[in-house]
């Protein structure tokens, strides 16, 4: 396969997958990065090292942003994210935030 080959059949998967990145795929997110960084920063400010009032207020402030998209803060129930790899309790049915799909 010569290389004017690989670019008739590269280029268009490329430029297919391009459009699909800016028109749809970053639109299918509810969350906007820049105000759960700030509902973060206030509570953070509020609350410092106290995790449980600091979760208790940013899932209010997740609540009152986007409403039932977020299910209500249960304390009894964790879920630690390392990089990537969840971590998770015992306890079943487990999760810290959790958000329901739209």
């Amino acid at each position: 396969m010569n290389l004017l080959n690989v670019a008739r059949y590269s280029i268009p998967i490329i430029l297919f997958f391009g459009i699909l990145d800016k028109f749809f795929l970053g639109k299918t997110y509810i969350f906007e990065p820049e105000k759960l960084q700030q509902i973060c920063q206030v509570s953070i400010a509020k609350y410092g090292n106290d995790t449980e009032a600091l979760m208790k207020d940013i899932v209010t402030s997740l609540r009152a942003e986007y409403g039932e998209a977020v299910y209500p803060y249960d304390g009894n129930k964790w879920v630690l994210n390392n990089a990537g790899g969840a971590m998770v309790s015992d306890i079943d049915p487990v999760t810290i935030l959790s958000f329901r799909e739209q």
